[in-house]
Protein backbone atom coordinates (compact mmCIF):
# COMPACT_ATOMS: atom_id res chain seq x y z
CA UNK A 1 0.00 0.00 0.00
CA UNK A 2 0.58 3.63 -0.08
CA UNK A 3 1.95 5.62 2.65
CA UNK A 4 -0.09 8.82 3.38
CA UNK A 5 1.50 11.60 5.20
CA UNK A 6 -1.67 13.55 5.48
CA UNK A 7 -5.09 13.64 5.61
CA UNK A 8 -8.00 16.73 5.48
CA UNK A 9 -11.41 17.01 4.64
CA UNK A 10 -12.71 20.57 2.66
CA UNK A 11 -14.96 22.32 4.56
CA UNK A 12 -18.18 21.40 3.28
CA UNK A 13 -17.24 18.11 4.28
CA UNK A 14 -17.36 16.88 0.47
CA UNK A 15 -14.13 16.50 -0.58
CA UNK A 16 -11.06 14.54 1.15
CA UNK A 17 -7.37 15.28 0.53
CA UNK A 18 -4.53 12.87 1.16
CA UNK A 19 -0.96 13.64 1.02
CA UNK A 20 1.76 11.14 -0.25
CA UNK A 21 5.21 11.38 -1.49
CA UNK A 22 4.90 13.71 -5.10
CA UNK A 23 1.21 14.16 -5.00
CA UNK A 24 -2.40 14.68 -3.56
CA UNK A 25 -5.02 12.61 -4.18
CA UNK A 26 -8.72 14.11 -4.10
CA UNK A 27 -11.49 11.82 -3.40
CA UNK A 28 -15.05 12.40 -3.24
CA UNK A 29 -16.35 11.74 0.74
CA UNK A 30 -19.38 9.87 -0.36
CA UNK A 31 -18.12 8.02 -3.57
CA UNK A 32 -15.94 5.44 -3.42
CA UNK A 33 -13.91 5.70 -6.32
CA UNK A 34 -10.04 7.19 -7.07
CA UNK A 35 -9.57 10.55 -6.62
CA UNK A 36 -8.18 13.19 -8.92
CA UNK A 37 -4.26 13.64 -8.56
CA UNK A 38 -2.54 17.15 -8.17
CA UNK A 39 1.55 16.61 -8.63
CA UNK A 40 3.53 18.40 -6.25
CA UNK A 41 6.62 18.21 -9.05
CA UNK A 42 10.22 17.68 -7.20
CA UNK A 43 8.86 18.13 -3.52
CA UNK A 44 7.17 15.28 -1.36
CA UNK A 45 4.21 16.26 0.84
CA UNK A 46 4.41 15.85 4.23
CA UNK A 47 0.75 17.44 5.56
CA UNK A 48 -2.29 18.92 3.58
CA UNK A 49 -5.01 21.83 4.49
CA UNK A 50 -8.06 22.98 3.06
CA UNK A 51 -8.25 27.08 2.34
CA UNK A 52 -11.46 27.89 4.50
CA UNK A 53 -12.99 28.37 0.97
CA UNK A 54 -12.30 25.15 -0.13
CA UNK A 55 -10.62 26.27 -3.33
CA UNK A 56 -6.83 26.02 -2.55
CA UNK A 57 -5.32 24.11 -0.29
CA UNK A 58 -1.85 24.37 1.48
CA UNK A 59 0.49 21.72 1.18
CA UNK A 60 3.56 21.06 3.76
CA UNK A 61 6.50 20.22 1.85
CA UNK A 62 10.17 19.64 3.32
CA UNK A 63 11.68 22.43 1.98
CA UNK A 64 8.40 25.18 3.32
CA UNK A 65 5.08 24.92 1.62
CA UNK A 66 2.89 24.79 -1.60
CA UNK A 67 -0.39 26.70 -2.02
CA UNK A 68 -2.54 24.80 -5.06
CA UNK A 69 -5.44 25.50 -7.01
CA UNK A 70 -7.93 22.65 -6.37
CA UNK A 71 -10.14 23.44 -9.34
CA UNK A 72 -6.89 23.65 -11.51
CA UNK A 73 -4.40 21.21 -9.49
CA UNK A 74 -1.91 24.24 -10.51
CA UNK A 75 0.70 25.41 -7.59
CA UNK A 76 0.05 29.26 -7.16
CA UNK A 77 3.24 29.80 -4.84
CA UNK A 78 5.74 27.84 -2.84
CA UNK A 79 7.15 29.67 0.26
Amino acid sequence: GRTVNGTAFSPDGKTVATVSGLQVLLFDAEVDRPGRALPLGDESGYCVAFHPDGRRLAVGERGGAALIDVGTGRVLRRF
